[in-house]
């Protein structure tokens, strides 16, 4: 059986953000254009170009969570109870489960309370993430109403907050599967090794970026080489206009300049290296199912990469200024 969450106004919101920010893109996307036909390539042209880019990140991420919001549902079978949204999957056996509460009851005379965490406590409409609760412990959910709104579902040690819709309704035939009359008490119940317990299940896109974003190693890489590149990209704005119209880019052995060219070719070397950043990223995610050492080879070399590149830009610039 297939329930939807309770649809509240605040969701609707998570429509209209993304179309906002990418009105912004679009305005930023104007004044960089604008910026590079009567500056070139200045400082007011680097600005407005990383503002470009952490609008495009920015866009990427609302359309992700509106996805999200718009993809919840739950799905009660015989066997399992299935909270899903987006790529996300997270599977709890009936069998696991050790007590049902409804939404505002008590326990101990003591209203649920809970202290989320991370974008569950900022975004409206959306509380997807963990939290912890005096009453409950650990808590993490999959709703678009607050705590005191939500169906908690305690099974391997953590209380899954949900919001379907009709919730009483959702309590009575969930009990009814579990073959009790109403919701219990806050109980605990022998927990066998053996007994299934819940899980979440990734998609495979989902997989590739968690497996980076979950090593501290590749997570710190990652981050660093796109660190480097946007400071290769903002020094190379800062110094272009002062650059002469022939620079020297090749010294031979004996030290002495055999090729010259205009000033857009450095352009291209910030460019190269982000590019070498992005290929090897997607190379170290798909490397990182099977051989972490491969992943982590290749994250480096994407922040080595752009600081030799930054290196030898440096060292042309400092010898023609």
């Amino acid at each position: 059986m297939l329930w939807r969450p309770i649809t509240t106004p605040t969701r609707f919101l998570l429509l209209i953000l993304p179309l906002l920010s990418i009105g912004v893109a679009v305005w930023l996307w104007l004044r960089l254009a604008d910026s590079v036909a009567t500056e070139g390539y200045g400082s007011f042209t680097f600005l407005y170009g990383l503002a470009l880019t952490l609008s495009l990140v920015l866009v990427g991420l609302l359309v992700y969570v509106a996805w999200c919001a718009f993809s919840m549902q739950y799905r009660l079978d015989k066997d399992n109870l299935t909270l899903k949204y987006a790529g996300v999957r997270t599977v709890i056996p009936l069998s696991s489960v050790g007590a049902v509460y409804a939404p505002g009851q008590k326990i101990d005379d003591v209203p649920v309370k809970v202290r989320w965490r991370g974008m569950a406590a900022i975004v409206p409409g959306f509380l997807v993430g963990s939290g912890k609760s005096d009453q409950l412990g650990r808590v993490a959910a999959v709703a678009t109403v607050p705590a005191d709104n939500q169906v908690f579902v305690v099974a391997g040690g953590t209380a899954f907050g949900i919001s379907p819709q009709r919730p009483l309704a959702f309590v009575d035939e969930l009990n009814t599967r579990l073959g009790l009359e109403q919701p219990q008490a806050h109980t605990t119940i022998p927990d066998p090794e053996s007994a299934p317990r819940p899980h979440t299940v990734l998609g495979r896109w989902l997989t590739l970026g968690a497996g980076l974003w979950t090593d501290r190693l590749a997570r710190g890489l990652l981050l660093g080489g796109l660190v480097v590149c946007t400071l290769f990209f903002g020094y190379m704005s800062l110094v272009y206009n002062g650059l002469p119209n022939i620079l020297p880019l090749h010294w031979n052995s004996q030290g002495l300049i055999d090729r010259v060219g205009d000033p857009q070719e450095l352009l291209r070397l910030p460019v190269i290296a982000l590019g070498i950043w992005l290929l090897n990223t997607i190379l170290a995610a798909f490397a990182r199912r099977y051989e972490r050492a491969a992943t982590i080879f290749l994250l480096a070399g994407a922040v080595a990469v752009p600081l030799v590149f930054a290196a030898a830009t440096l060292s042309i610039v400092l010898v023609t200024t």
